[in-house]
């Protein structure tokens, strides 16, 4: 018995191996359209309930990273206990 899906492969495909997955397939149609339904619906679903926390650690993290110098101070920076530079007045932001 031959399926569809087999008639459409190249013929260097064509052999019995290939031929009874192909036919193994073609009875799975619904089971794997309903995979691929859920698959897809609960990704878009994953997407929006998680869109909000990662929205909020981003939020975080900029804001972490932003820091307002006062007039009268420098900022000194250290990264891993070594000096970096000093920031003088103003906004600035740092990035990791």
């Amino acid at each position: 018995m031959s399926s569809r899906l087999f008639g459409k492969l190249p013929e260097s495909m064509q052999n019995e191996s290939v031929e009874k997955y192909c036919n193994i397939i073609s009875r799975k149609k619904t089971t794997l359209f309903f995979k691929r339904f859920f698959d897809i619906v609960f990704s878009f679903c994953a997407l929006i309930v998680l869109s909000f926390p990662f929205l909020i650690i981003a939020i975080i993290i900029v804001l972490s990273n932003v820091f307002v110098v006062q007039q009268s101070r420098a900022y000194v920076i250290e990264r891993l206990g070594a000096f970096e530079s000093v920031q003088g007045v103003g906004l600035h932001v740092k990035f990791p």
